[in-house]
């Protein structure tokens, strides 16, 4: 499968159709989930919940489940809910996807909005100087 990674930020500062905006953070976040482990697909805060999930992305990662419940996509290198960026995002309609997963960030590895309450494979700590 060949797969192509569609850029949202640029579209954004173009003030590309709304449409098209929705069109490619939807195709990036199913991309996400099917080849990188986006999810869980109902995020919660309690402990335990969705161990299915954090047992599956702790193996692909290998650290043991904890730390895997310590990667978030809001202490994720490639999030990014600055202020600019919740203003562009607010472009994009709120979807299924959104409902209960918390607070929406930008990816900016997979050029799609994010939750903070989620976690994929990718996800990197911030670099520090």
């Amino acid at each position: 499968m060949t797969v192509t990674v569609k850029t949202l930020v640029a579209p954004l500062q173009m003030q590309a159709t709304q449409t098209t905006q929705y069109t490619a953070t939807r195709d990036n976040t199913e991309m996400v989930i099917e080849d990188w482990m986006l999810g869980p697909e109902n995020p919660s805060n309690e402990r335990g919940a969705n161990k299915p999930y954090w047992v599956a992305l702790a193996k692909a990662m290998q650290v043991d489940e904890a730390e895997a419940r310590r990667r978030r996509c809001s202490n994720c290198e490639y999030y990014d809910n600055s202020p600019d960026m919740q203003i562009k995002m607010e472009r994009i309609p709120v979807n299924a996807w959104d409902k209960d997963a918390g607070y929406r960030g930008y990816c900016m590895k997979f050029d799609f909005i994010c939750h903070d309450m989620r976690s994929c494979q990718a996800w990197e700590e911030y670099e520090t100087a």
